[in-house]
């Protein structure tokens, strides 16, 4: 994991303030109450069918943790752990066969995830004298990554996922994060989109592993 020194809506009572990215009208439709993935907007090509426009709806949850920004970010760090480099490095250099890449992600992502990298966007802001504190994570796991992958490498665009814990103007902190299968929907591919609903269920588990609040629709 790389570290550089260098924000959320309030949570409705079910737990999760979310907001579609396709309310102007975007094609598509989000994820229903439901949990279920979102189907791939419209797609237009442009410039002799050389460049391809797909407009799909996304869902953000911006979720009122409880507790203090350092408390939360603590935990949160503890529940996802590095992504240890060196030791993938290593079976990469060896041309270690894939079964090897999935025992070690077992045992270094105890809740499924791990980070990949991390940003505190505080020690750049305050400069230009902004108080608010945000830490953006990338999440993920190449090894659920990989089941993706293999239907279309364009799926890394959404690949860790972007999260990131914040502390506004109201004092609140929030842990923000898209609904992964509203991000991988957009495909258009039922293989990739399945995976998309079980990295909602696996955000779920840790959510729940940290007590706070589960938006319904990652259920």
């Amino acid at each position: 994991m790389r570290e550089d020194d260098g924000a959320g809506r309030s949570v409705r009572e079910d737990g999760g303030a979310a907001r579609s990215a396709g309310e102007d009208g975007g094609a598509g439709r989000s994820a229903g109450e439901d949990g279920g993935a979102v189907e791939r907007g419209e797609g237009d090509v442009m410039d002799d069918g050389r460049i391809a426009a797909v407009t799909h709806p996304a869902t953000r949850f911006a979720v009122d943790v409880g507790e203090a920004f350092e408390d939360f970010r603590g935990r949160y760090e503890e529940a996802v752990p590095a992504y240890p480099a060196e030791e993938f490095e290593k079976l990469v250099e060896r041309g270690a066969p894939w079964r090897e890449v999935l025992a070690l992600t077992e045992r270094r992502a105890p809740h499924g995830f791990m980070i990949y990298w991390r940003y505190d966007a505080q020690p750049m802001m305050r400069l230009a004298g902004d108080r608010f504190r945000c830490v953006e994570y990338l999440m993920g796991n190449h090894t659920i990554a990989q089941r993706m992958f293999r239907r279309d490498p364009a799926i890394m665009l959404y690949a860790p996922l972007r999260t990131a814990v914040s502390e506004g103007p109201d004092g609140v902190t929030r842990f923000s994060f898209d609904q992964p299968s509203t991000r991988f929907g957009g495909f258009g591919d039922p293989e990739i989109t399945s995976v998309g609903v079980e990295l909602d269920r696996k955000l779920a588990a840790l959510l729940r592993h940290l007590s706070v609040p589960v938006p319904q629709p990652l259920s």
